[in-house]
């Protein structure tokens, strides 16, 4: 190794050790600008506009997918290649290659949308066209701007993307502002919005593209070959169809049609609350979690299995104390956040905050199979999670309406959960999940109950904040009893660098 090949090493390793930070925070940031804009949307459309957006919504999801055929993780996974090869022009090729096969991917769902908009407003017996049409417009601008922010990530230009997050947030909110409280245009006002994130991501980073450090031409140019690129991405994109199936509100496109739109909007406040605070644990971790397991990787087996088995434990106090706490608080939280019209939908929030908790415990499998380089057993397991998602909500939710649709909700999450777990453990033996742990981990929330009579003595938004504190000085006093945090996962939370994580540490640990 030269010498200058030596300076530039220790140069390298800080540089994407920062980015590690900012990925974790850019995580967090782009979670509490979504959590935000839902909550805009909630107050802002009426419950018979919010069932359908939410419904069209949900089937423009499976379009962006489409659209965005993970080119972003194209993008990450040859960037990087390109510029350690100094091709310089492969590298603009890529990019524009990338983004061609967006448009073309995005010409298609164009086509589906106008051919399928009828039979979609048929299906529901409510018109949909206006969302439909609206929805697919924006489709466009939002994938670019995945496919754009790949490549500043693989440049790790990540400060920029946190900033260009918290400002789109403040330009959607006043564009759900202007196109629903002033225009009057409901659910399509509220997916025009969506222009304010989106469309200025694309102005900040088509202006940062113009300053990457591209290296100098110094390798032979290699164009990328298309067939080798829609190779990469289209297992991928059958993966993520299908798992955003099971992870995303599939029950709004039975209870739609066979039970209309305040029974609709209801269970649709209720999934939204939960899944928002519970998402939250893992992005917290996502980043520090990711590069500890890869390195252990490089270290061997046993070294793997201790770091899943620490980053396992953390994330079980964690999402413990979230599932059981939103318990708890679930009928003031979604009161707060969303107003009287959404009163109802506390109680079945405060199932799902219970219920779909198992799922984040299947998370660190995830870490290992990348690292492992295994994530064939992504594509085999997402069908299956899609399928028994639809069936179970096919069985429940005509019938039994928003009752069958929590329990089918939670039957999905647990079944899928338990499908998983029996497929990972088989592919990677050596990992042992702690259930042990898991359980002290829910025994230590009990006391957390307690605060439910606190809460509920005090009237109004009060009454949340006192029933938050109570639970929260009651779940640090059980994970002390119990003496939940050791040396590993102490130095775990520390090394995250999130802010106030030393005084957690001192509240916590004995």
């Amino acid at each position: 190794m030269s010498r200058a090949t030596a300076r530039q090493e220790p140069q390298k390793v800080e540089v994407a050790a920062k980015a590690v930070a900012w990925n974790a925070i850019l995580s967090i940031v782009a979670i509490v600008v979504g959590t935000v804009v839902s909550i805009a949307q909630v107050r802002l459309l009426t419950k018979a506009d919010f069932a359908p957006f939410t419904a069209a919504s949900q089937i423009l999801r499976y379009f962006q997918i489409f659209s965005l055929f993970t080119l972003d993780a194209a993008l990450l996974r040859y960037i990087p290649e390109y510029r350690a090869r100094g091709d310089r022009r492969g590298i603009k090729q890529l990019i524009l290659l990338a983004l061609g096969l967006n448009f073309a991917a995005w010409l298609l769902v164009v086509v589906v949308t106008a051919a399928t908009a009828g039979l979609i407003t048929h299906v529901n017996r409510m018109p949909m066209q206006a969302l439909m049409y609206t929805g697919a417009a924006m489709v466009l601008p939002s994938v670019v701007q995945v496919s754009l922010q790949a490549v500043l990530t693989a440049f790790y230009r990540i400060r920029v993307q946190v900033i260009g997050t918290v400002a789109g947030g403040f330009a959607q909110l006043f564009c759900l502002w202007l196109f629903i409280q002033k225009l009057k245009l409901g659910g399509a006002g509220a997916m025009m919005a969506q222009i304010g994130m989106s469309g200025l991501l694309l102005i900040v980073f088509l202006y940062q593209l113009r300053k990457l450090p591209l290296p100098p031409q110094s390798g032979e140019y290699q164009p990328f070959p298309v067939r080798r690129l829609i190779g990469f991405s289209l297992p991928y994109v059958i993966n993520l169809l299908a798992a955003s199936v099971f992870r995303f509100q599939s029950e709004v496109l039975f209870l739609l049609p066979y039970h209309g739109r305040a029974m609709t909007s209801t269970y649709s406040y209720a999934y939204m609350v939960s899944q928002r605070f519970l998402e939250f644990v893992p992005a917290a971790f996502y980043g520090v979690g990711n590069v500890m397991v890869s390195t252990a990787f490089l270290e061997g087996r046993e070294q793997l299995k201790r770091v899943v088995s620490i980053y396992w434990r953390i994330i079980a106090v964690s999402t413990a104390a979230v599932s059981v706490g939103g318990f708890v608080l679930a009928d003031k939280l979604t009161l707060f956040l969303f107003g009287a019209k959404a009163q109802e939908a506390g109680h079945y929030a405060a199932i799902l905050f219970l219920t779909q908790a198992c799922v984040t415990f299947i998370n660190p499998y995830n870490f290992v199979m990348r690292a492992e380089e295994k994530t064939w057993l992504a594509f085999w397991l997402s069908p299956p999670a899609a399928i028994i998602s639809l069936g179970i909500d096919y069985l429940l939710i005509p019938r039994y309406g928003l009752h069958g649709a929590v329990i089918a909700t939670s039957l999905s999450y647990s079944a899928v959960s338990l499908v998983q777990y029996i497929a990972f453990q088989r592919v990677f033996p050596y990992l042992k999940m702690p259930f042990g742990y898991i359980a002290r981990c829910y025994v230590a929330c009990l006391p957390m109950l307690l605060a439910i009579p606190l809460k509920g003595a005090v009237p109004g938004h009060s009454g949340l904040l006192v029933g938050f504190a109570a639970a929260a000085v009651l779940w640090a006093v059980g994970v002390r009893a119990l003496r939940l945090l050791g040396e590993d996962e102490i130095s775990l939370i520390t090394r995250s660098n999130l802010p106030g994580m030393g005084v957690l540490v001192r509240v916590l640990a004995r």
